[in-house]
């Protein structure tokens, strides 16, 4: 269950000492920051995207869905029915932080994509559609969820994602002995809990490249996310991390003096 007093006390610290980009001495930072934070533009995938969005949200499907994402590890958090736009309401990404993804996969042009928690797929198609040259992986514990995803994915004129459908920790030993090359961008949404998330973190370490990058959602969604964000920030490996509240961005760039960013966004 999140706790909001905890949240709001965390987003109060977080606006006090977060900064813009005049703040910033790292050319690399802030470059990011001018051409993909402060990017206003509205790029014609966004409305195909939300148009489907929409459609699913006027449409009142029922589906039965197994929900593994914030339970403890390999046990279910949900069981039973739920209509679409609650699942939209409660778990996919919201626009703001979408088109995030969206300009961070066009800026980077990562060839490999790794996301972790699927949901109805609206982050992954913000991903796949920013560099359509990209392959993304996207794994998803719900058999129906991932129904609804596949056919989002289709209804977008979407073909560079290979959805994975199973848990996690039996899901990604797989996908990663499969992965080609390195994993330019991984998204980790999944099971909010401290050890599956420094276990997932661990496990695609290897494969990031110097030029990778790895975003955690929902950092400050509980203590435990907390302390995996901080947990992740003191590997050797990173160099640069950026805080942005919700997403905890993380660089691996050796040439870069390690620091830790709050930027506002």
């Amino acid at each position: 269950m999140i706790n909001h007093t905890y949240k709001a006390k965390k987003y109060l610290n977080y606006a006090i000492k977060s900064k813009g980009r005049f703040g910033v001495h790292s050319p690399f930072i802030y470059g990011f920051v001018n051409d993909v934070l402060r990017d206003k533009t509205l790029y014609s995938d966004y409305s195909i995207i939300e148009k489907r969005r929409k459609k699913l949200m006027a449409s009142g499907i029922i589906i039965s869905q197994d929900d593994f994402g914030a339970g403890n590890e390999g046990e279910l958090s949900f069981s039973g029915t739920r209509t679409i736009s609650k699942i939209i309401k409660h778990s996919a990404i919201n626009l703001k932080y979408g088109r995030l993804l969206y300009r961070m996969s066009k800026y980077f042009k990562p060839s490999n994509i790794l996301e972790l928690g699927t949901s109805l797929g609206f982050s992954t198609m913000y991903l796949a559609a920013g560099n359509p040259d990209a392959i993304t992986h996207t794994i998803e514990g719900c058999k129906s969820t991932a129904g609804i995803a596949r056919e989002n994915f289709k209804d977008t004129g979407l073909s560079n994602i290979k959805i994975y459908q199973g848990k996690f920790d039996e899901a990604l030993p797989v996908l990663l002995k499969e992965a080609k090359g390195n994993l330019d961008l991984v998204f980790i949404d999944g099971n909010h809990r401290y050890q599956p998330t420094v276990s997932y973190f661990e496990q695609t370490l290897p494969l990031i490249g110097n030029d990778g990058v790895l975003i955690l959602d929902d950092i400050y969604w509980s203590q435990e996310m907390e302390k995996a964000w901080t947990h992740i920030k003191k590997y050797s490996e990173v160099s640069v991390t950026v805080d942005l509240y919700r997403m905890g961005i993380v660089f691996f760039k050796k040439e870069l003096i390690k620091q830790d960013y709050i930027m506002r966004f």
